[in-house]
Protein backbone atom coordinates (compact mmCIF):
# COMPACT_ATOMS: atom_id res chain seq x y z
CA UNK A 1 0.00 0.00 0.00
CA UNK A 2 1.84 3.32 -1.19
CA UNK A 3 0.29 6.40 0.67
CA UNK A 4 2.52 8.61 0.61
CA UNK A 5 3.34 9.24 -3.26
CA UNK A 6 3.63 13.33 -3.72
CA UNK A 7 1.89 13.76 -7.32
CA UNK A 8 1.26 17.39 -8.62
CA UNK A 9 -2.04 18.71 -9.81
CA UNK A 10 -3.50 17.02 -12.62
CA UNK A 11 -3.75 13.65 -14.77
CA UNK A 12 -1.57 11.00 -14.03
CA UNK A 13 -1.27 7.49 -15.66
CA UNK A 14 0.24 4.67 -12.74
CA UNK A 15 1.78 1.15 -13.31
CA UNK A 16 2.61 -0.98 -10.56
CA UNK A 17 6.20 -3.46 -11.14
CA UNK A 18 6.98 -6.63 -10.05
CA UNK A 19 9.96 -7.96 -10.90
CA UNK A 20 9.82 -7.93 -14.90
CA UNK A 21 5.99 -7.53 -14.35
CA UNK A 22 4.07 -4.20 -15.27
CA UNK A 23 0.40 -3.91 -14.06
CA UNK A 24 -2.36 -2.48 -16.43
CA UNK A 25 -1.75 1.43 -16.50
CA UNK A 26 -4.30 3.40 -14.20
CA UNK A 27 -5.01 7.10 -14.78
CA UNK A 28 -5.62 9.59 -12.16
CA UNK A 29 -6.47 13.11 -12.04
CA UNK A 30 -5.09 14.68 -9.18
CA UNK A 31 -6.87 17.43 -7.68
CA UNK A 32 -5.18 18.50 -4.34
CA UNK A 33 -7.61 21.38 -3.36
CA UNK A 34 -11.49 22.09 -3.63
CA UNK A 35 -12.79 25.55 -4.35
CA UNK A 36 -11.97 28.58 -2.10
CA UNK A 37 -15.05 29.34 0.14
CA UNK A 38 -17.23 33.03 -0.83
CA UNK A 39 -16.22 35.61 1.36
CA UNK A 40 -17.85 38.47 0.21
CA UNK A 41 -21.66 37.11 -0.95
CA UNK A 42 -24.05 40.59 -0.67
CA UNK A 43 -27.69 40.77 -0.72
CA UNK A 44 -29.26 43.85 -2.42
CA UNK A 45 -32.83 44.92 -3.04
CA UNK A 46 -33.59 43.92 -6.88
CA UNK A 47 -35.52 46.68 -8.99
CA UNK A 48 -38.45 44.76 -9.53
CA UNK A 49 -40.77 43.75 -6.52
CA UNK A 50 -40.15 40.56 -5.28
CA UNK A 51 -36.43 40.12 -6.41
CA UNK A 52 -33.11 40.24 -4.88
CA UNK A 53 -29.54 40.41 -6.60
CA UNK A 54 -26.66 38.62 -5.01
CA UNK A 55 -23.11 38.78 -5.96
CA UNK A 56 -20.24 37.74 -5.01
CA UNK A 57 -16.41 37.11 -6.71
CA UNK A 58 -16.08 33.98 -8.20
CA UNK A 59 -13.83 31.15 -6.35
CA UNK A 60 -11.71 29.09 -8.36
CA UNK A 61 -11.81 25.10 -8.86
CA UNK A 62 -8.87 24.98 -7.04
CA UNK A 63 -9.01 27.52 -4.45
CA UNK A 64 -8.74 30.73 -6.05
CA UNK A 65 -7.47 29.07 -9.47
CA UNK A 66 -9.15 28.13 -12.34
CA UNK A 67 -12.79 27.64 -12.65
CA UNK A 68 -15.55 26.24 -9.99
CA UNK A 69 -17.55 23.48 -11.99
CA UNK A 70 -21.24 24.99 -9.69
CA UNK A 71 -22.40 26.59 -7.22
CA UNK A 72 -25.07 25.62 -4.87
CA UNK A 73 -27.22 29.03 -3.22
CA UNK A 74 -29.87 28.31 -0.85
CA UNK A 75 -32.37 30.65 1.24
CA UNK A 76 -33.49 30.60 4.68
CA UNK A 77 -35.67 32.71 7.14
CA UNK A 78 -32.99 31.74 9.37
CA UNK A 79 -29.15 32.73 9.25
CA UNK A 80 -27.49 29.41 7.74
CA UNK A 81 -24.77 27.61 9.46
CA UNK A 82 -22.79 24.76 8.06
CA UNK A 83 -25.63 21.79 9.38
CA UNK A 84 -28.84 23.83 8.65
CA UNK A 85 -27.83 25.11 4.69
CA UNK A 86 -28.92 21.72 3.02
CA UNK A 87 -32.13 22.47 4.72
CA UNK A 88 -32.69 25.93 2.75
CA UNK A 89 -34.58 26.54 -0.15
CA UNK A 90 -32.46 26.09 -3.79
CA UNK A 91 -32.77 29.11 -5.55
CA UNK A 92 -30.71 27.83 -8.78
CA UNK A 93 -27.17 29.63 -9.60
CA UNK A 94 -25.03 30.76 -12.82
CA UNK A 95 -22.66 28.99 -13.88
CA UNK A 96 -19.42 29.85 -12.55
CA UNK A 97 -16.71 32.52 -13.86
CA UNK A 98 -12.90 32.35 -13.84
CA UNK A 99 -11.56 32.78 -10.10
CA UNK A 100 -11.90 37.02 -9.37
CA UNK A 101 -14.32 37.79 -11.82
CA UNK A 102 -17.63 39.27 -10.30
CA UNK A 103 -20.45 37.05 -10.06
CA UNK A 104 -24.32 37.60 -10.01
CA UNK A 105 -27.61 35.90 -9.52
CA UNK A 106 -30.88 37.68 -9.26
CA UNK A 107 -33.20 35.18 -6.88
CA UNK A 108 -37.53 36.50 -8.19
CA UNK A 109 -40.74 35.50 -6.64
CA UNK A 110 -40.02 36.49 -2.52
CA UNK A 111 -42.54 38.44 -0.45
CA UNK A 112 -41.00 41.83 -0.40
CA UNK A 113 -42.43 42.25 3.37
CA UNK A 114 -39.99 38.94 4.43
CA UNK A 115 -36.28 39.79 4.69
CA UNK A 116 -34.36 36.33 3.81
CA UNK A 117 -30.71 35.30 4.34
CA UNK A 118 -28.33 33.44 1.45
CA UNK A 119 -25.26 31.31 1.24
CA UNK A 120 -23.79 29.59 -1.18
CA UNK A 121 -21.01 26.30 -1.75
CA UNK A 122 -18.90 25.73 -4.80
CA UNK A 123 -18.23 22.30 -6.03
CA UNK A 124 -14.71 21.46 -8.29
CA UNK A 125 -15.36 18.91 -11.01
CA UNK A 126 -14.09 16.30 -8.68
CA UNK A 127 -16.77 16.80 -6.52
CA UNK A 128 -14.95 18.72 -4.11
CA UNK A 129 -17.42 21.74 -1.97
CA UNK A 130 -16.18 24.42 -1.19
CA UNK A 131 -16.69 25.29 3.30
CA UNK A 132 -20.41 27.67 3.30
CA UNK A 133 -19.50 31.43 2.55
CA UNK A 134 -20.31 33.92 4.37
CA UNK A 135 -24.23 34.81 4.79
CA UNK A 136 -26.00 38.29 3.64
CA UNK A 137 -29.44 39.29 4.06
CA UNK A 138 -32.24 41.60 2.29
CA UNK A 139 -35.18 42.37 2.12
CA UNK A 140 -36.92 42.04 -1.41
CA UNK A 141 -37.41 44.85 -3.94
CA UNK A 142 -40.58 46.51 -3.40
CA UNK A 143 -42.63 48.69 -6.05
CA UNK A 144 -45.86 48.95 -4.36
CA UNK A 145 -46.94 51.93 -3.32
CA UNK A 146 -48.63 51.80 0.69
CA UNK A 147 -52.16 52.32 1.32
CA UNK A 148 -52.93 55.27 3.55
CA UNK A 149 -55.99 57.21 4.36
CA UNK A 150 -57.01 59.68 6.52
CA UNK A 151 -59.44 58.78 9.22
CA UNK A 152 -59.96 62.41 10.92
CA UNK A 153 -61.07 64.89 9.87
CA UNK A 154 -63.86 63.41 6.88
CA UNK A 155 -64.28 65.58 4.06
CA UNK A 156 -66.02 68.80 4.20
CA UNK A 157 -65.12 69.41 7.68
CA UNK A 158 -65.07 72.42 9.20
CA UNK A 159 -61.92 72.55 12.16
CA UNK A 160 -60.94 75.09 14.38
CA UNK A 161 -57.94 75.80 16.75
CA UNK A 162 -55.64 73.05 16.87
CA UNK A 163 -57.07 69.69 15.30
CA UNK A 164 -55.65 66.04 15.95
CA UNK A 165 -55.26 64.23 12.63
CA UNK A 166 -55.49 60.78 12.38
CA UNK A 167 -54.39 58.33 9.34
CA UNK A 168 -54.53 54.57 8.43
CA UNK A 169 -51.19 53.64 6.62
CA UNK A 170 -49.71 50.25 6.09
CA UNK A 171 -47.51 48.17 3.87
CA UNK A 172 -45.92 45.05 3.64
CA UNK A 173 -42.17 46.38 3.95
CA UNK A 174 -43.11 48.80 6.54
CA UNK A 175 -43.97 52.70 6.34
CA UNK A 176 -41.41 54.67 7.00
CA UNK A 177 -42.90 58.14 7.68
CA UNK A 178 -46.31 59.90 6.99
CA UNK A 179 -46.22 63.58 6.04
CA UNK A 180 -49.43 66.10 6.54
CA UNK A 181 -49.28 68.69 4.00
CA UNK A 182 -52.33 71.69 3.63
CA UNK A 183 -52.52 72.48 0.34
CA UNK A 184 -49.38 70.97 -0.64
CA UNK A 185 -47.14 72.51 2.38
CA UNK A 186 -45.65 69.90 4.94
CA UNK A 187 -46.76 71.07 8.38
CA UNK A 188 -46.39 67.65 10.01
CA UNK A 189 -44.86 64.10 10.33
CA UNK A 190 -45.40 60.86 12.52
CA UNK A 191 -43.33 57.72 11.88
CA UNK A 192 -45.18 55.49 14.43
CA UNK A 193 -48.40 53.70 14.45
CA UNK A 194 -51.10 54.69 15.31
CA UNK A 195 -50.54 57.88 12.79
CA UNK A 196 -51.55 60.93 14.37
CA UNK A 197 -50.95 65.08 13.72
CA UNK A 198 -52.06 67.98 15.77
CA UNK A 199 -52.89 70.54 12.62
CA UNK A 200 -52.72 74.27 14.32
CA UNK A 201 -55.62 75.68 11.97
CA UNK A 202 -54.87 79.33 12.98
CA UNK A 203 -51.54 79.33 12.00
CA UNK A 204 -53.44 79.65 8.26
CA UNK A 205 -56.25 81.84 6.66
CA UNK A 206 -59.94 81.19 7.08
CA UNK A 207 -61.90 79.27 4.47
CA UNK A 208 -61.15 76.45 2.47
CA UNK A 209 -57.69 74.02 2.09
CA UNK A 210 -56.63 71.09 1.14
CA UNK A 211 -55.44 68.29 3.52
CA UNK A 212 -53.58 65.42 2.38
CA UNK A 213 -51.37 62.80 3.97
CA UNK A 214 -48.79 61.07 2.22
CA UNK A 215 -47.45 57.74 3.30
CA UNK A 216 -43.73 56.68 2.63
CA UNK A 217 -43.04 52.64 2.95
CA UNK A 218 -39.51 51.39 3.64
CA UNK A 219 -38.47 51.29 -0.45
CA UNK A 220 -39.47 54.84 -0.60
CA UNK A 221 -42.69 54.66 -2.63
CA UNK A 222 -45.44 56.91 -1.76
CA UNK A 223 -49.23 57.26 -1.90
CA UNK A 224 -51.62 59.96 -0.56
CA UNK A 225 -55.17 61.26 0.37
CA UNK A 226 -56.87 64.20 -0.02
CA UNK A 227 -59.53 65.86 1.83
CA UNK A 228 -61.13 69.34 1.43
CA UNK A 229 -61.33 71.23 5.04
CA UNK A 230 -62.85 74.74 6.44
CA UNK A 231 -60.26 76.54 8.58
CA UNK A 232 -62.84 78.76 10.72
CA UNK A 233 -61.05 80.52 13.68
CA UNK A 234 -63.16 83.98 13.64
CA UNK A 235 -65.85 83.59 16.31
CA UNK A 236 -70.01 84.43 14.69
CA UNK A 237 -71.43 87.68 15.19
CA UNK A 238 -74.61 87.75 17.75
CA UNK A 239 -76.68 90.36 18.69
CA UNK A 240 -80.08 90.83 20.85
CA UNK A 241 -82.73 93.34 19.64
CA UNK A 242 -83.43 96.55 21.83
CA UNK A 243 -86.27 95.18 24.72
CA UNK A 244 -89.03 97.93 26.11
CA UNK A 245 -88.48 98.95 29.57
CA UNK A 246 -89.62 98.33 31.93
CA UNK A 247 -90.37 94.66 30.80
CA UNK A 248 -93.92 93.31 32.04
CA UNK A 249 -95.19 89.65 31.26
CA UNK A 250 -93.30 87.14 28.81
CA UNK A 251 -90.91 89.11 26.47
CA UNK A 252 -89.62 87.69 23.25
CA UNK A 253 -86.42 88.65 22.59
CA UNK A 254 -84.80 88.12 19.07
CA UNK A 255 -81.35 87.25 18.59
CA UNK A 256 -79.47 87.62 15.53
CA UNK A 257 -76.22 85.59 14.51
CA UNK A 258 -73.64 85.62 11.01
CA UNK A 259 -70.88 83.47 10.71
CA UNK A 260 -69.31 83.07 6.71
CA UNK A 261 -68.03 79.78 7.33
CA UNK A 262 -69.49 77.65 9.47
CA UNK A 263 -73.17 77.83 10.32
CA UNK A 264 -74.24 78.60 14.28
CA UNK A 265 -75.28 75.32 16.05
CA UNK A 266 -76.08 76.32 19.28
CA UNK A 267 -77.15 79.94 20.92
CA UNK A 268 -77.03 80.32 24.97
CA UNK A 269 -78.50 83.25 26.42
CA UNK A 270 -76.99 84.09 29.79
CA UNK A 271 -78.28 86.49 32.51
CA UNK A 272 -75.35 88.70 33.21
CA UNK A 273 -76.57 90.21 36.53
Amino acid sequence: LFDDVALSAGPHTLTARIGAADSPPVTIDMDPAAPAAVIDLAATPGPVEGDIVLTWTAPGDDADAGTATAYTIRRSLADPTSWTFSHGTDVGAPVPVPAGDPQTWTVSGLDPGTPWFFALTATDDHGQTSTLSNTSSTTPGDTTPPTVALTSPVDGQHLTATFPVTLDAADPSGIARVDLEVDGDVVGFDTVSPFAIDLDTSAFADGDHLLTAVAFDTFDNSASHTLNVVFDNTPPEVSIAPVPDPSQGPVTLLVTTSDNLTPTEQIELRDQD
